[in-house]
């Protein structure tokens, strides 16, 4: 699974911030360190300065090499949730499971909709993992959206730089299908 890595870094930026402060105590670490209200700051400091920019274009380069093998599906973010029905059925077309009845396809479907994990996304949450919870109730699941990422604040100094960086590692294919889905 990749996602548009303008959407990847606007959501990691709310996902960071989701944190309890619980948690980040819990493993000795400052709280105010994973509270960076500005998507510009977070952006400067955490995304460029840790590679996770970069990671998901190497993420995406070593999948793409593998993506006609018969035991890899790689699937964009984007076009789930542009085609949700369509997507579940490559994935269970791929692990081979099906046919289905008309009724538990529609359970399938119902279950794995984001409007379903969202009314119970504390089922998500690794509530029980640690001693403390991981997340603030709620935090693991935003808008089950994509391109949103300019309406989020991502400026166009930051999209051009995660361009730049994307066009050094992927090939233009892969790019392409990173940016925007389709077949890959």
């Amino acid at each position: 699974m990749a996602r548009n890595p303008e959407e990847a870094v606007v959501s990691m930026h709310s996902f960071i911030n989701k944190h309890s402060d619980d948690f980040i105590e819990y493993w000795g670490a400052p709280v105010h360190m994973f509270r960076v209200p500005s998507l510009e700051a977070f952006y400067d400091g955490f995304a460029k300065q840790t590679g996770f920019v970069k990671n998901i274009f190497t993420f995406v380069a070593e999948w793409w090499q593998l993506k006609d093998k018969d035991n890899v599906l790689l699937l964009n973010y984007a076009d789930m949730v542009k085609d949700h029905e369509g997507s579940i059925q490559k994935i269970a077309d791929f692990l081979g499971y099906g046919p289905y009845t008309e009724e538990e396809w529609q359970d399938i479907l119902e279950l794995t909709s984001f409007k379903w994990m969202k009314a119970n996304e504390r089922r998500f949450e690794a509530t029980t993992v640690w001693d403390v919870p991981p997340l603030v109730r709620g935090g693991i699941m935003r808008r089950g959206s994509s391109g949103l990422a300019r309406m989020e604040g991502l400026s166009e100094d930051m999209a051009e730089e995660i361009r730049d960086c994307g066009k050094e590692i992927l090939t233009e294919d892969a790019f392409h299908w990173l940016y925007n889905g389709g077949a890959a």
